[in-house]
């Protein structure tokens, strides 16, 4: 969804990355959604790997199971901007370039 402005990640994914890594909570934000306003906590991830591409503390809100339906999670413009990205809706792929 590149009209996020946040990264966003479902709570299942967050406890599994917990369960491995430290992950921490910056703190709770009120969130707007396709769903509707919600209250997310903001974790810091430390390392997020894109492909060929690593990033390092990104901000992102861990959202309940209802505003993540049928996704693991969601990249938003504080990561997208980092990159030249291109949508091949015929491929159904995202390009990134640095």
């Amino acid at each position: 969804d590149t009209g996020a402005s946040s990264t966003a990640i479902s709570f299942e994914l967050y406890k599994a990355l917990r369960r491995f890594n430290q992950i921490k909570v910056i703190g709770l934000f009120d969130v707007r959604t396709a769903a509707g306003p919600i209250r997310s906590p903001l974790v810091q991830i430390d390392n997020m790997t894109l492909g060929p591409y690593r990033l390092s503390n990104i901000g992102v809100f861990v959202m309940p199971e209802a505003a993540m339906q049928q996704a693991d999670g969601l990249l938003g413009m504080n990561v997208l901007k980092q990159f030249h990205f291109q949508l091949d809706q015929t491929n159904a792929e995202l390009l990134l370039t640095p």
